[in-house]
């Protein structure tokens, strides 16, 4: 009896530590974490894509694989330069690697741009490596697992030969509807609209800005009320033009209206969010955390993405 009521106080504490004991026991035998070494980076690019694929090995046949995305073209040499800075490092020390290659290519770019797709690849491989070498998942070492699912959006990147009419925008905001989708995006900055002043003018005209709003109107009325609907302008007009699209869009009640404008002018996103009822975002376009500070500190915009 004693020794059973000994066995139930201590049972709270009897898992204490019990996650870090079998991720040490599933560690891979032939790994030992403190002696893992890099020894080399690789990288490879998709043929007509926009993406960086970088590998890096180390001395205990363990490797891991990380991708950057568009502002990759020509980086070859970049990710060889920088693969050189950490080889001989252990690649377990993510943050610190990462702060060293930031730190050394202050006079090299390495604020934002090709720099940062290169950074952000090889952090990616840095935490595939480590994941491997404890064998426990990445989002384990980040923290541990919130959600067995997250809701997701269908982008629909109507981007056509021919200018997407109001009924291609409704067939398809159906199509993501009858696939289970929530939410679903649309793309309205159209190169290819024929009512656009011309390709250097960040005002929109009159007609292209109607366009927007009946292609977003013909994608609501398919849909109805109890999908969400987003707008992407790319950053491809003025704050007038913004301001103007997002109190027109204000009756379709969008999720969001994303990037009517460049990045580089947190005040004058604040001017076009605070006009409208449209959630504004952005974002896309920013680099580092330190990119974020200013749309922040004012307010500027209503999502982050």
């Amino acid at each position: 009896m004693k020794s059973a009521l000994a066995a139930g106080a201590l049972s709270p504490f009897a898992s204490w530590g019990k996650g870090y004991e079998e991720a040490i026991d599933r560690a891979p035998k032939m790994s030992a974490p403190s002696d893992l070494k890099i020894t080399d980076i690789k990288c490879g690019y998709i043929r007509n894509g926009h993406s960086l694929f970088v590998k890096i090995y180390t001395n205990q046949d363990i490797w891991g694989c990380g991708e950057g995305v568009d502002a990759t073209p020509g980086t070859y040499h970049l990710v060889k330069m920088l693969g050189r800075r950490i080889q001989g490092r252990s690649p377990l020390n993510v943050h610190r690697l990462f702060e060293d290659l930031r730190r050394s290519g202050f006079f090299e770019g390495a604020q934002s741009g090709m720099y940062v797709a290169v950074l952000s690849a090889i952090e990616s491989a840095l935490w595939d490596l480590a994941g491997k070498a404890l064998n426990v998942p990445v989002y384990q070492l980040l923290g541990g697992k919130f959600r067995d699912k997250i809701r997701v959006y269908c982008d629909t990147a109507l981007y056509q030969a021919r200018l997407p009419s109001p009924k291609d925008f409704a067939e398809n905001a159906k199509r993501a509807k009858e696939m289970g989708f929530t939410a679903v995006k649309f793309d309205l900055d159209q190169f290819n609209d024929p009512n656009k002043y011309d390709r250097y003018n960040w005002t929109a005209s009159p007609a292209e800005i109607q366009r927007m709003v009946d292609q977003i109107a013909a994608a609501r009325e398919a849909v109805g009320p109890k999908i969400d609907i987003c707008a992407d302008m790319h950053g491809r007009y003025d704050a007038p033009t913004g301001q103007i699209v997002a109190k027109r869009l204000e009756p379709y009640n969008l999720m969001w209206l994303e990037e009517p404008i460049p990045a580089e002018n947190p005040e004058a996103y604040k001017i076009i969010a605070d006009s409208t009822s449209t959630p504004i975002c952005a974002g896309e376009n920013l680099y580092l955390a330190y990119g974020f500070r200013r749309l922040l500190e004012i307010g500027a915009v209503d999502i982050i993405m």
